[in-house]
């Protein structure tokens, strides 16, 4: 077999060897040692959006930075980084990036240090799993929340910074939620504006509805009064007090009053607005 090696126009080296993954033929992703991702095809290096860095770089411990490891879901298109925060001693922080949309999100799931990642697909008919290793001796099936015993796993979902199609400064004062109905679980959901790290007006719901007829719980959080900003960011923290309990999201829709629609500098800002 032969092989030919050369030397990448990059002024950097990779930080974390477990975070180099291939993406389809997008090539690799990896974590550098300026703690920035990049994704090369072999002849160049292109730095992921900086709203993806900073939603890393303002969480990720940075002395823990060079154990991270990631893994690739090829059917969600996903690029997944598996990283230890800031406020945590565990590696217990999920950053997820849609490599062909630029989408991405971030997970937190409090209390488990994982270690490996992997996902799979049983047969061309299934949906694909996203399965952890982690410290305790068990497996875990992320997008599922449970582990390999059915317990179900409390977590977060942070949606990314977006200006839902409304630039510019306006007033926020809430969102609707949609959530599949379910017993035995809450949602504690806040908010974040213009790229703070402060999450305010904490806000916790019942996911059991009014009926057990019902097949979705609407949510109308709402704030005290309303937030002028321009970014805004909802947190979505799910708990679980039963076995088979879940809670499924499945729409978030924002309610704003609008004051102005400035043009922005960065009209590729990724963004989810779905969880």
């Amino acid at each position: 077999t032969r092989f030919a090696r050369k030397r990448l126009p990059f002024e950097f080296g990779i930080l974390a060897p477990m975070s180099l993954q291939r993406v389809s033929d997008q090539g690799a992703i990896f974590l550098a040692t300026d703690r920035n991702l990049y994704a090369t095809d072999g002849f160049k290096m292109t730095v992921l959006p900086s709203n993806v860095q900073k939603s890393l770089q303002d969480v990720m411990a940075v002395a823990k930075a060079p154990f991270c490891s990631a893994f690739v879901d090829t059917a969600s298109e996903t690029y997944n980084l598996l990283f230890s925060r800031l406020s945590s001693t565990y590696f217990d922080g999920i950053l997820s990036f849609n490599y062909r949309t630029g989408e991405f999100y971030r997970r937190v799931y409090t209390g488990y240090e994982f270690l490996r990642g992997f996902s799979y697909r049983q047969t061309n008919n299934l949906a694909s799993q996203q399965l952890v290793s982690a410290n305790d001796k068990k497996v875990y099936e992320l997008e599922n929340g449970t582990d390999d015993a059915g317990t179900r796993v409390t977590r977060f979902y942070d949606v990314d910074w977006n200006q839902y199609g409304t630039p510019g400064s306006k007033y926020f004062t809430g969102a609707n939620l949609v959530f599949t109905r379910s017993s035995n679980t809450q949602v504690k959901i806040s908010v974040a504006t213009d790229h703070s790290s402060t999450f305010q007006f904490p806000r916790m719901y019942t996911l059991k509805g009014r009926s057990t007829t019902d097949d979705n719980v609407r949510i109308n959080y709402s704030v005290p009064s309303p937030l002028y900003a321009s970014w805004i960011k909802l947190r979505v923290e799910m708990f679980h007090y039963g076995s088979t309990a879940q809670v499924e999201l499945q729409e978030i829709e924002p309610n704003f009053i609008v004051t102005s629609a400035t043009p922005q500098d960065n009209p590729n800002q990724a963004y989810a607005q779905r969880a």
